[in-house]
């Protein structure tokens, strides 16, 4: 499954940079659910992409992301924002990490962007990735997900640094970009259930199907946009409320909200301020209105001086009290049980607040539904391979309803127009059956074509490699033949195959030659991967054939290979280190580049704790000496293997250069050796962790970071120290103890 963007005027992230901050291990920040026991989904967190469903390993398309990516970074570091690979914690502890940047509108801006003035500094906003969300909400998420085809992008409105007019309160917007829902969000002050709340009024509208879609005709007045959305937001926030509460979220911090907002009116009322106009005095309402219901549902409990408080703002200001009765009563009259009582209640709250506010709003002349069709795109094509993405939309929606565990399995029955919709549970209980209004024998024929598509691709594409290696091995043998013939005849060996005159046709005089429609190689060279110089980094991800030497998969995608030097750009020339070897060089090289905060703390009490058992001091991981790391293992050709010679016959391992934090790290030459010749591969000391290459190979590598041998024994220097902690933490993932105990 590949991920897919689209070429667009908005922004789109491509994660070409490394995150230089990551606070989290990757095996920690992946988190995946899978489909009704029907393949996994694609992750979550790699959907933030607008797209118009195009691979990401096609040249073309990866360069433009590339370059859009670089462009509005560079853009984003002018003007003070997060730049991409940047990491940060908001004030509740949820980590986040910028993935890009996109362009914008928001009510301030609309107007301005359909006229056609967007792309201008201020619509520039970071595109953010949660990363250490709890399971309650990834299961939250993931059922809303499957319930629409559209993308999520989280967008940190980045509010305490913005110097320029912004959003300053959370929404999610699905009609701004056709294919995508737009959460706006004050990361830095988000808890986990603000996040939550926001990804409820998807629920309203995907699941429960009650958000009120419509707006303003007339964009031209930003104040009444906000006046209209807000009377919205109150009505559907109090109905998401009520799902955050039924799905078993902290309400603290919402309820916690409610109380100071309400207890804060009535100080500010008492101590003589008034609303300064009648749109303020309605904000007001909303507040107060807001409260009043979640007071009489039962919640709320921290409204502890509610009644005294409500009694205070009757007395000092009957408008504002009156409104918000009225506003409070709509959602008593109506309910909020179904897309026509949500409607009701807040055609009764708009009519309330306009008329307050002296601008009569006409429903049926001034709002409108914006045109809000969801892409045929399929997120999860291996759930139900083949169905159309509407009808998995539908079966999600009733999962989703239905609370339909992960494991179930999905029945459908066919009833000619319509289809009848069952699960089988994990326990072999069975749940519905409910109709699902797509006509069975249309998906059905669907899902088949699809299959039958999807198979003949797959045989297309097998019969036109085995075409083409039989093509290669024809012309190979027609040079050897034409060859020897030239040889037995005493003349000149040709130097170009007749065959590529024979196919390759004459130029046209006077007709200027085509350009080639092929990927657009470096230098027309066919083979070469593309690089970006000011990221510097690579642009595509290793081929397979490459990966068959036993790298890491994501090695090269982070372009910093171990495993080969490659100078042209066009293939890798790979080291003289069994394959073996390779892998497990390379996965400490992974590691080293993702070591979270947590893993450093432990890899440097392992180290304090086992120099100090045998007296001796040893130094740990840096923040200097991580980069160091990283920067080594970023290098072409980091490694050779072979017999190393000394003074002592030959050794272990060799670090070259004038001295440590001295070498020229640009130079191919300047590499850690490892000699495999037996004894020498194997573990020099019984109370170290790991092969003897790997051992050897962070043994060397301390010491290109500043790590001298101490006095102890041969066979427990600080390197050794240092290598079986670090051994230890990352690879086998406990907190060192078997280092300090074994030492």
């Amino acid at each position: 499954m590949g991920v897919s963007f689209r070429k667009t005027e908005i922004g789109n992230p491509n994660q070409a940079n490394l995150p230089y901050n990551v606070g989290m291990s990757p095996k920690e920040m992946r988190r995946r659910f899978e489909k009704a026991q029907l393949g996994p989904a694609i992750d979550w967190r790699t959907q933030v992409f607008s797209r118009d469903y195009k691979r990401v390993d096609d040249p073309e398309l990866a360069i433009e992301v590339a370059c859009q990516t670089e462009r509005n970074n560079l853009a984003a570091r002018k003007l003070g924002l997060p730049e991409v690979g940047q990491t940060f914690k908001s004030t509740h502890g949820l980590e986040f990490a910028v993935q890009g940047h996109a362009y914008l509108p928001t009510a301030n801006t609309l107007r301005r962007w359909n006229q056609g003035d967007k792309g201008r500094p201020e619509d520039l906003y970071p595109i953010i990735e949660p990363t250490n969300m709890s399971k309650r909400f990834m299961d939250f998420l993931s059922a809303v997900d499957r319930c629409t085809t559209k993308i999520l992008m989280v967008v940190d409105t980045v509010p305490h640094i913005r110097t320029w007019e912004a959003p300053f309160h959370n929404s999610l917007d699905t009609a701004m970009i056709p294919d995508s829902m737009v959460l706006l969000l004050d990361a830095a002050r988000a808890h986990e259930t603000v996040f939550a709340h926001e990804i409820g009024h998807a629920w309203v509208q995907f699941v429960d199907r009650c958000e009120d879609e419509r707006c303003l005709k007339d964009d031209s007045d930003p104040a009444r946009l906000h006046q209209l959305t807000f009377i919205q937001s109150y009505v559907l926030d109090l109905k998401v409320n009520e799902v955050l509460r039924r799905k078993g979220f902290d309400m603290s911090p919402i309820d916690g909200d409610l109380a100071k907002s309400m207890n804060s009116l009535g100080r500010a009322l008492s101590a003589g301020y008034r609303p300064e106009n009648q749109r303020e005095a309605l904000f007001m309402s909303l507040q107060m209105a807001a409260q009043i219901v979640e007071r009489e549902r039962g919640n709320a409990p921290g409204l502890v001086r509610f009644d005294e408080t409500l009694g205070k703002i009757r007395v000092l200001d009957p408008e504002i009290h009156k409104l918000g009765v009225g506003m409070a009563e709509a959602v008593f009259d109506f309910g909020l049980d179904s897309k026509v009582a949500v409607q009701m209640v807040v055609d009764a709250c708009l009519k309330l607040g306009f008329g307050f506010t002296g601008d009569p709003l006409d429903l049926d002349n001034d709002l409108i539904v914006p045109p809000h069709e969801e892409p045929d795109f399929d997120k999860y094509p291996q759930w139900l391979s083949g169905a159309n993405p509407k009808v998995k939309c539908e079966i999600g929606r009733h999962m989703a309803l239905q609370d339909i565990p992960v494991g179930s399995r999905t029945h459908l029955e066919n009833r000619g127009d319509h289809a009848m919709l069952s699960f089988i549970l994990p326990d072999e209980s069975v749940r519905g059956p409910w109709r699902i209004p797509v006509p069975f024998a249309k998906w059905l024929m669907e899902h088949t074509t699809g299959e039958v598509m999807r198979m003949n691709q797959m045989a297309k594409e097998r019969q036109k490699k085995m075409m083409e290696e039989v093509d290669r091995m024809n012309r190979e043998s027609k040079a050897r033949q034409e060859a020897l013939v030239a040889q037995a005849l005493g003349r000149p060996l040709p130097t170009v195959p007749s065959w590529q005159a024979e196919t390759q046709q004459p130029h046209v005089p006077g007709i200027p030659s085509e350009p080639s429609v092929g990927p657009p190689f470096p230098g027309g060279i066919p083979g070469r991967r593309p690089y970006m110089a000011g990221l510097g980094r690579f642009l595509t991800e290793a081929r397979l054939a490459e990966r068959l030497g036993g790298e890491h998969p994501y090695a090269y995608a982070m372009n910093n290979p171990t495993t080969y030097t490659d100078p042209s750009g066009r293939w890798p020339t790979y080291v003289n280190c069994p394959p073996d070897v390779v892998s497990k060089i390379n996965n400490l090289c992974f590691w080293l580049y993702f070591m979270s905060n947590q893993k450093q703390y432990l890899i440097n009490r392992c180290i304090e704790a086992a120099s100090r058992k045998i007296g001796i001091d040893c130094q740990g991981i840096t923040k200097n000496r991580k980069k160091c790391l990283e920067r080594w293992c970023d290098k072409d050709g980091i490694l050779i293997c072979g017999p190393i010679p000394s003074s002592t016959g030959t050794t272990f391992g060799l670090c070259p250069g004038l001295g440590p934090w001295n070498m020229d790290r640009d130079d191919p030459s300047d590499t850690l050796k490892l000699n495999l010749v037996p004894p020498y591969g194997w573990t020099y000391a019984d109370w170290l962790s790991g092969s003897g290459g790997q051992v050897t190979f962070l043994h060397e590598l301390m010491h290109a970071c500043g790590q001298h041998h101490n006095n102890a024994d041969a066979k427990r220097q600080c390197n050794d120290i240092q290598a079986c902690c670090i051994y230890e933490v990352l690879i086998n993932e406990n907190d060192g103890h078997r280092c300090v105990n074994r030492i």
